[in-house]
């Protein structure tokens, strides 16, 4: 049982991945009419330096299809590097078009990239006719070693163009940047301090406290996958004052469980299932 005023944060994976094409604005909407507090996207890098809202950074055959509406096969889907593409021809590309093999709750319909200056645009924008105004975002940036200069610009270039297309965004938006690759996070905090930066990890042998020393600094956030989180992990974070965030917590066992060690910080492609588990356990 919840204390009532205790406080669970509940975040949309790539907006409402389970139900909604994933990093679309359709999905961004219906995590917040879910009730998602925090709203979880991936961007990437386009051969105009344009920051784009998607996971991969080539078309995945999971999502992904041509303008004529053929699906982007396994075989050929990384040959098909955004990094080399304008943002104009991606945009050519269609989304949502066809079922999700993993999700088949998911509900199609054509859409396209959000380039990451219009997300305030695009999202809570119209969010505010459903009564809500603003709302955090959890952006990570998707970098790898052996990926600088093939998918995406070496680190510091990177996150000087995250940063140059986020303040073009007319609209003010609270936020944090995640990231799997280190050197992203060390940039970030060089070229700008202020902004939350949080260390994914998904290697259940890593040591976090050591991952976290190497950083140089504490960051905001801590996220590893669900299933690495021990009391130990919850009390470390707890210590250190480093933010416990988990993905991607979707069953109902594994949302009761990560709730029962103590875990207040939840990434779902679900949010609605987290909501509807949260609230109960406060009844």
């Amino acid at each position: 049982m919840l204390n009532p005023s205790e406080s669970i944060t509940v975040q949309g994976h790539r907006g409402f991945r389970g139900k909604w094409p994933e990093n679309t604005a359709r999905a961004f909407i219906k995590a917040i009419e879910a009730g998602a507090e925090v709203l979880e996207c991936d961007v990437v890098c386009t051969a105009d330096n344009r920051i784009v809202i998607t996971h991969d950074p080539f078309l995945n055959h999971e999502i992904w299809a041509y303008p004529d509406g053929t699906p982007v096969s396994e075989q050929e889907a990384q040959s098909l590097n955004i990094y080399r593409m304008t943002l104009d021809s991606l945009r050519r590309f269609r989304l949502g078009t066809f079922p999700h093999s993993r999700f088949n709750e998911q509900q199609q319909f054509e859409s396209t990239v959000l380039p990451l200056h219009m997300i305030g645009l695009s999202v809570i924008g119209p969010a505010e006719a459903a009564g809500f105004k603003t709302i955090p975002w959890n952006i990570e940036i998707k970098s790898r070693p052996e990926w600088d200069n093939v998918y995406h610009p070496a680190p510091d270039e990177y996150v000087r163009l995250f940063l140059e297309n986020m303040d073009q965004n007319n609209v003010p938006i609270e936020y944090s940047v995640q990231s799997f690759d280190p050197r992203i996070l060390k940039s970030l905090h060089a070229q700008r301090p202020e902004v939350k930066c949080v260390l994914l990890s998904e290697n259940p042998e890593s040591d976090v406290a050591t991952e976290i020393a190497s950083l140089g600094f504490t960051p905001a956030g801590d996220s590893p996958h669900f299933s690495m989180v021990t009391p130990e992990l919850i009390e470390y974070c707890r210590n250190q004052g480093v933010e416990l965030v988990v993905w991607t917590v979707n069953t109902e066992e594994d949302i009761r469980n990560m709730i029962g060690l103590g875990v207040r910080n939840i990434i779902s492609d679900y949010p609605d299932r987290v909501i509807a588990m949260r609230n109960g356990l406060r009844q």
